[in-house]
């Protein structure tokens, strides 16, 4: 949704998306995505910074003070229905689509995992 000629974040219940509608960002925002525990919303700010902000989602939705962690300025944007990050679902980091042989600060390997679904399988079965 856009106010005032830019992009914003806006969260809404599910199912009922007619109901309420709490703004998340008001400097503009894009590219949301929740945290695996629920607990805070990431997105990319107007200057190209991944942000997280906190959340409250039990009782009244609140949105806490946005804190902007790093550039992502080497994001790769494939098209506007795929997400070109992910938080890693225990916190501790992040997944990203950049650009080829274009590097992010403290980036300097790359980590390959082979047979990633069958690991992943086998961890949920436990």
């Amino acid at each position: 949704m856009t106010t005032a000629g830019r992009p914003q974040v806006f969260v809404t219940p599910f199912p009922d998306a007619r109901g309420s509608r709490w703004q998340v960002t008001t400097g503009g925002g894009t590219l949301p995505t929740w945290s695996a525990d629920g607990r805070e919303l990431y997105y990319v700010d107007p200057m190209n910074r991944l942000v997280a902000v906190p959340v409250e989602t039990r009782g009244t939705f609140r949105v806490g003070t946005p804190v902007p962690l790093f550039s992502v300025a080497s994001m790769v944007l494939v098209d506007q229905w795929h997400q070109p990050y992910a938080p890693l679902p225990d916190g501790s980091g992040f997944l990203f689509l950049r650009q080829r042989g274009a590097s992010m600060a403290g980036a300097n390997h790359v980590v390959v995992v082979e047979h990633w679904l069958d690991d992943l399988r086998a961890r949920l079965r436990h």
